[in-house]
């Protein structure tokens, strides 16, 4: 059965499970799950976009001030960023597809044990792609910023994740509560 949640005006959505750590963390970056979620409500185009760029300047601030990055450093990280936004938002498409097919092969009486062995290849593949992703764009970002740094941004990345599972899920803003700079959750 495929988890369902009730908004604000009453009708059904559908809740994006997240698989893993590292499929989290690209769907984390810079508004995959506001895109893939918003896909699936079918949301206008203009409303996701107007969305993910807020979502992508709050982040480039949050990651600028806790980080005490300098212009060059935040525009070498949105660089970064930008190369694997492809890579990501394909990713993020072929998990979302397998997802929907897994769901749809679980409620078929008869599940066709083919399908299902050539859906699990497809999400080791996926597993294995978002791995190899993942420690490009680490090795990229290493390049200009030291371990804590990344790190703090993976903290950073996490705790927006959180943020929005949460404004999804209809629980409201989070409530805020005063960091230092450079303070990580």
């Amino acid at each position: 059965m495929i988890p369902t949640s009730r908004n604000q005006s009453g009708s059904v959505m559908i809740k994006v499970k997240r698989w893993g750590f590292i499929t989290g963390f690209a769907m984390l970056l810079f508004a995959l799950p506001i895109h893939a979620d918003a896909q699936d409500r079918g949301d206008r185009p203009q409303d996701r976009d107007q969305i993910e760029q807020r979502f992508r300047r709050q982040m480039v601030r949050q990651i600028e001030q806790r980080l005490g990055l300098d212009q060059t450093q935040v525009q070498t990280l949105v660089a970064v960023i930008q190369r694997h936004r492809e890579g990501r938002s394909r990713l993020a498409r072929g998990d979302i597809a397998v997802r929907h097919r897994v769901e749809a092969l679980m409620l078929e009486s008869d599940a066709d044990q083919a399908e299902a062995e050539q859906l699990m290849i497809r999400m080791r593949r996926l597993r294995i792609a978002e791995a190899e992703l993942f420690t490009q764009e680490q090795e990229e970002l290493l390049e200009f910023l030291t371990p804590v740094q990344v790190l703090k941004i993976l903290s950073i990345r996490a705790e927006m994740n959180r943020r929005m599972e949460r404004l999804r899920r209809g629980d409201g803003p989070p409530p805020r509560r005063p960091r230092g700079p450079g303070q990580i959750s």
